[in-house]
Formats: structure tokens, sequence, C-alpha cells
């Protein structure tokens, strides 16, 4: 941390690596994704965009990775910051976009 005491600034990139179509009624696409971390890089794969409603319209939602717990409910894979998510699923929507 800054001797400051203020906010550890890092500069994050994202960088989406692929997305294939999948033939299925609500799941649009798969995606996988390089986020980049002050120059440590991990490789995000199961970014999905999906069908979603919001306020009475048919709307695309990017939602990150899941996996199915011992209880059978489907559960978060990772968590991210809003400020990294929301990028993030707007260059999955880009991506999905020049599919068209």
């Amino acid at each position: 941390m800054p001797e400051s005491g203020g906010p550890e600034m890092a500069l994050v990139t994202c960088r989406v690596d692929s997305v294939t179509r999948v033939n299925h009624p609500h799941l649009l696409a798969l995606a996988s994704a390089e986020i980049e971390v002050s120059g440590i890089a991990f490789r995000l794969d199961g970014i999905q965009v999906v069908t979603g409603h919001r306020r009475g319209f048919a709307t695309l939602v990017v939602k990150l990775p899941t996996y199915r717990g011992g209880d059978g409910q489907w559960r978060p894979a990772v968590a991210l910051p809003p400020e990294l998510e929301r990028p993030l699923g707007d260059a999955v929507l880009a991506a999905y976009g020049a599919l068209q």
C-alpha cells in the first residue's frame, strides 16, 4: 500500500480470446478471456452470453463461469469487482456482436 495510506492502483487489461456460439435456447455463446493485473495474466473460461429480460425487454447478459455445488445449486466460480466485471462483460458482448 502506498505510504500515504491511499488505495493502491494497478493497471488491469482484459482481452476476449474467443467467443463460440452455442445451440441452446437461453445460452447463446461461451467466451474465454485473458485478464492481466499488474503484469500477471490469468485465463477465464466459460463466460456465458445468455438471454435475459430487463424492464420487459429481451436483453443479452454476460454471466461469469459457474459450477454445480454438492447440493445441486449453481454457484459463481469466480467473483470480480464491478470495476472489472462490467468492462469484461462489455468486451464479451462486443466480440459476440462481431459474430453476427
